[in-house]
């Protein structure tokens, strides 16, 4: 059994995720099908669709689930990647300190975000991702303000991509 908020494994029994919290809400029970009753032969057969059972749904869960947390990981992942390209632009110019300023902010979002992320420490992957967006975001204002188009470029993404990874994580 998975849990429908965040997609999670869940042990039997359990009434809330020991993940994100959810309560856990239990399948009604799907009863046996008996078998159908004699048609008369002169009636017409109406076909009917049959809405997907409760079994089928929560199958189709998990892999639900594991293709958002993949969306997630990437986002969390491809921040950091264009944030060190910046860094490495940045060393072509000669500015030193920038190039480690630049490069130190792409460790940061790789640490509270995609590295938290991975440990399993949602909650503080969701905040590390949402303040280095912002932060990002900033970044992606000064080098638009500067005109330049590459660094607004990767700023831009970068930012959304945090942003987009904090809004997704429960």
């Amino acid at each position: 059994m998975f849990c429908g908020s965040c997609g999670k494994p869940l042990a039997e029994g359990v009434k809330f995720c020991p993940e994100c919290g959810a309560p856990v809400r239990r399948a009604p029970a799907v009863p046996e099908p008996s078998a159908p009753a004699p048609q008369p032969t002169a009636a017409p057969v109406v076909s009917v669709p049959v809405p997907q059972s409760a079994p089928a749904a929560a199958a189709a869960a998990p892999a639900m689930a594991a293709a958002a947390a993949k969306n997630i990981e990437q986002a969390l992942m491809v921040a950091p990647i264009l944030l060190a390209v910046g860094a490495g632009l940045v060393v072509m110019t000669g500015d030193l300190l920038n190039f480690l300023f630049v490069l130190g902010v792409a460790a940061v979002a790789y640490a509270v975000g995609y590295k938290n992320y991975k440990d399993g420490k949602l909650k503080e992957a969701k905040t590390g991702a949402l303040i280095m967006g912002m932060v990002v975001g900033v970044f992606f204002l000064i080098s638009a303000g500067q005109g330049n188009m590459i660094f607004t470029l990767l700023d831009a993404v970068s930012a959304a991509a945090l942003i987009f990874a904090s809004t997704k994580l429960p």
